[in-house]
């Protein structure tokens, strides 16, 4: 077979495979709960079309319902925000390419920030045209032709699966109940709301260092060299990066010549001293300046000595990328990297502000990995932030540390889900939480 030949077949079997994934997304589509829908429609279309970032906007709630990879979407974060205001501003865009001037100036200055050059639109429109909502799929290389009738196609069912969705399902006529039976039920039921349920939240949460060595500039200075890469397993006393040692150097070799002058003079005046005597009186102040001047010379060469950065016990190095440190100035006592073993049994958890509930230290608290959800590690509730925090996703959270059980340490940077357990409350309690929170923000008490 010949080189087109073979070119020709691989792309017709490149074809039929997109279109055997989109045969199974729509089965998926058909067969898929309507809560379902929006995680598949952003992270199950990639088998389809490939994509970096993917978002769901629905005109009927005028809310992004779903970004890929993600499990939740917080309403309040900035990107969420702006994404809504973007689908609200594509709602009658046709299928095919977007790009920044087809939005409004505010929008389209933070496109960069936000999404990446490449984004085609895929429009959700029942069968009189009314706009559903729209699934925006974004990548760093262009959209093809060939792309267009798949996203086509995925628009038009996700938009059926949607309209299925909101079909009134058939229910069975209530039965007719005499009195005393519906006492009996409302009396279960009250009893079943006064039944205590501990409080819980979900957060993600990722395996962190417990006391770990902090590798420090000694002085203030830039980094030459680092010597190890990211979490590589490093002996105590090896040397993991190095400081430019020019100026120190420099400043050592000064001190030197200045001693080394300092002396010279003295042994001069020492020999005059015994016929001279006032030469006397200047041997005593030059003995004195040799003195503060070896002071300076030991200092710069500790200050030399110092340049090299060794490990300060055994473990794996923690820190980013090496090319960021190379040739970044630091200061004085600034992190550079920590050292720490590499498994641990603490785990930070990053509870959104308008989640968090009663956490005491010692609450009870699960961590599911993002390896073996299956297998989750119990642990206890260490301590809570005081004040909350933007994290890098943009949302306002407290910090929980939990301690996991002395025989489940955990690899360390691996994420996941921790589920954390206040205090009991009633369910009916528990139930009213959030609407209570909402009234008691219009009202005075």
């Amino acid at each position: 077979m010949t080189a087109p030949e073979t070119a020709l077949a691989a792309r017709l079997q490149h074809q039929l495979q997109r279109l055997s994934a989109l045969q199974v997304l729509q089965a998926r589509l058909r067969h898929a709960d309507p809560a379902e829908l929006p995680f598949i429609a952003v992270n199950e279309t990639h088998t389809v079309l490939p994509f970096r970032q993917a978002l769901l906007w629905l005109a009927r709630d005028d809310r992004i319902a779903a970004v890929s990879g993600s499990a939740t979407v917080e309403p309040g974060a900035p990107y969420v925000q702006w994404a809504t205001r973007v689908g609200r501003a594509l709602g009658q865009h046709p299928l095919g390419r977007v790009q920044p001037s087809d939005l409004p100036d505010p929008l389209a200055q933070d496109w960069a920030e936000w999404l990446p050059d490449c984004v085609l639109w895929c429009p959700l429109r029942d069968p009189r045209g009314a706009a559903l909502g729209g699934l925006l799929l974004a990548r760093d290389y262009p959209w093809t032709e060939g792309d267009l009738p798949l996203a086509e196609a995925i628009g038009g069912g996700l938009a059926s699966a949607f309209l299925l969705a909101r079909l009134p399902r058939r229910r069975h006529r209530p039965r007719t109940f005499r009195r005393p039976a519906l006492a009996v039920g409302a009396l279960a039921l009250l009893l079943c709301s006064l039944l205590p349920l501990p409080e819980t939240v979900l957060a993600p949460a990722e395996v962190v260092p417990d006391q770990p060595a902090s590798l420090r500039a000694p002085f203030a200075g830039v980094v030459e060299h680092i010597l190890v890469r990211p979490n590589q397993n490093v002996r105590a006393g090896e040397v993991l990066a190095t400081l430019d040692r020019r100026q120190v150097a420099t400043a050592y070799d000064v001190a030197q010549k200045a001693l080394e002058a300092s002396r010279t003079e003295y042994r001069q005046v020492a020999q005059e001293a015994v016929t001279d005597p006032r030469a006397r009186s200047r041997a005593t102040l030059l003995q004195s300046r040799i003195e503060e001047q070896q002071a300076d010379a030991d200092y710069q060469r500790t200050l030399l000595d110092r340049t090299t950065l060794l490990a300060p016990t055994d473990g794996i190095a923690v820190f980013n990328d090496p090319v960021e440190w190379v040739g970044k100035p630091v200061e004085t006592g600034e992190r550079i990297m920590l050292v720490a073993p590499p498994a641990s049994s603490v785990v930070e958890a990053q509870v959104p502000a308008a989640a968090m509930i009663a956490l005491e230290p010692g609450a009870n608290a699960l961590f599911f990995d993002n390896l073996r959800p299956d297998h989750p590690a119990r642990g206890t509730v260490e301590y809570a932030a005081y004040a909350s925090a933007m994290t890098p996703e943009g949302v306002l959270a407290y910090a929980v540390h939990l301690r996991l059980a002395n025989d489940q340490p955990a690899r360390l940077g691996l994420r996941g889900t921790a589920k954390l357990y206040g205090p009991t409350r009633p369910v009916l309690l528990w139930a009213l939480r959030r609407p209570i929170a909402v009234i008691r923000q219009w009202t005075a008490f």
